[in-house]
């Protein structure tokens, strides 16, 4: 659940996992901003009481609030919206709710408008680098950890501040929205597409450029018995630079392999399970999460401890029983 404000930032999202419970490495393996809040719900989608919640999250951060001034929240019409306690806690800081009319998102809803689509395209990027990588299941856990990178690539100030415009909310210009809506009600006749004349294919490389080329060369080298003139050392110059155009790309296959292996690792590493529950039920932070982590890390270390020093004591009486 992603937030922009008028002024061209972007406020710390709200993440619904499909579940029931937040685990050790959502958190541990994700490197999530501490300001990232993570809750997790059976069907994956926000009810109303994650709706409560995260009209909190986002009211923690936004600037407007030391102001004291009155603001305005545009948000769809989604049921968990129109809850008592939602509306109780935007009347008491000063919230004015505004529910966008159903199916004009995409005219009135700045997020739809302009962010929405970088985003799912810097995701897409995502994906396939992790797969050119050999990543075979971009779950959970790679969503989280790319989820940073994706965010920065898409909600610059510039792309927010255009959001806002083509809404025609900031600066206000109901004729941008009112222009596109005379635009739909004329139905213009579908113009065949244009006859696209592909250009011919390039000529192939002279050069030989696969092995079986370049032994092919080297088998006619073979045949030359006496000195070399102009064409066999034209021929000669021809093979080497064959020989050395494979060599390079076999350098560059070697570099992405490994690039690959080690990306694998890192994934291997991210990927691995950890069943312990930090929270199950409501919104909690990647600070809080972390600090969870570290509490229960310690308690584990301490227990450890206290149980290798029982068996130091048991082995010692046991020895002076002997």
């Amino acid at each position: 659940m992603e937030a922009i404000s008028g002024n061209g930032c972007v406020l710390p999202p709200a993440i619904i996992l499909k579940g029931e419970q937040i685990l050790h490495h959502h958190i541990t393996h994700t490197d999530l901003p501490d300001n990232y809040v993570l809750g997790a719900q059976t069907a994956g989608y926000s009810n109303d009481d994650y709706a409560f919640e995260w009209i909190k999250h986002f009211d923690k951060y936004s600037k407007a609030r030391q102001v004291g001034v009155y603001r305005l929240l545009l948000l769809d019409g989604h049921g968990s919206h129109l809850i008592k306690e939602f509306a109780e806690y935007c009347d008491e800081n000063r919230i004015i709710l505004f529910a966008i009319p159903p199916h004009t998102s995409h005219f009135l809803q700045p997020l739809d408008i302009v962010l929405f689509q970088p985003f799912k395209h810097n995701h897409r990027k995502a994906v396939e680098m992790a797969t050119r990588t050999g990543c075979t299941d971009f779950n959970k856990v790679e969503f989280l950890y790319h989820l940073k990178s994706i965010r920065d690539a898409t909600f610059k100030a510039s792309s927010i501040r255009s959001a806002w415009k083509k809404a025609g909310l900031i600066p206000y210009n109901p004729e941008v929205v009112l222009s596109k809506l005379r635009e739909r009600a004329f139905v213009r006749p579908q113009t065949p597409p244009p006859t696209v004349q592909r250009p011919p294919l390039p000529k192939p490389p002279s050069t030989p450029t696969t092995p079986r080329s370049v032994k092919r060369l080297i088998t006619r080298l073979y045949t030359i018995t006496s000195t070399l003139d102009r064409k066999e050392k034209w021929l000669y110059e021809k093979l080497l630079r064959g020989a050395y155009r494979n060599a390079y790309c076999r350098k560059l296959a070697e570099d992405d392999l490994h690039n690959m292996q080690a990306a694998v690792q890192a994934r291997q590493k991210r990927q691995k399970k950890d069943q312990r529950v930090i929270s199950k039920g409501g919104l909690i932070s990647a600070k809080d999460g972390r600090l969870k982590v570290s509490q229960r890390l310690e308690k584990e270390a301490k227990a450890a401890a206290r149980k290798a020093a029982r068996e130091v004591k048991k082995r010692a009486q046991e020895d002076t029983t002997a």
